[in-house]
């Protein structure tokens, strides 16, 4: 695993989100396919699909995204990839856009990442 996020480093941005940063994306960019449409993820929907693994809630499903917990592969598969803005107010300063993590725009952001991920949603 190590391999292939250095392999891809100069491309992508991670870190450790704080729970309020993720309850934003899912509250904000969060959707869920039903019928091949794609929809707002709201609590009614999660207990109609989930509520057998015992999310019953909004927050029962971050309680399992963020604990990584035992119905984690259940969650995945009911949410659909969040689709971000490129991130506001002068997120590169000005500076070259190049795919090089020297300037250290890209790569690990350990908690900075919150910040990132506010200016996308």
């Amino acid at each position: 695993m190590v391999e292939l996020l250095n392999l891809v480093e100069p491309y992508i941005v991670w870190g450790y989100p704080s729970l309020q940063t993720v309850r934003d994306l899912i509250t904000k960019r969060g959707r869920t396919s039903i019928n091949q449409r794609k929809r707002p993820i709201d609590n009614k929907l999660i207990e109609e699909r989930l509520g057998t693994h015992g999310i019953l809630c909004l927050e029962d499903l971050l309680h399992e995204l963020v604990t990584v917990g035992p119905q984690l592969k259940s969650v995945l598969r009911f949410m659909q990839p969040f689709k971000l803005m490129p991130p506001s107010k002068s997120w590169l300063s000005g500076s070259k856009r190049c795919h090089t993590s020297a300037d250290h725009l890209t790569g690990m952001r350990e908690e900075n990442i919150n910040d990132m991920i506010r200016r996308m949603i």
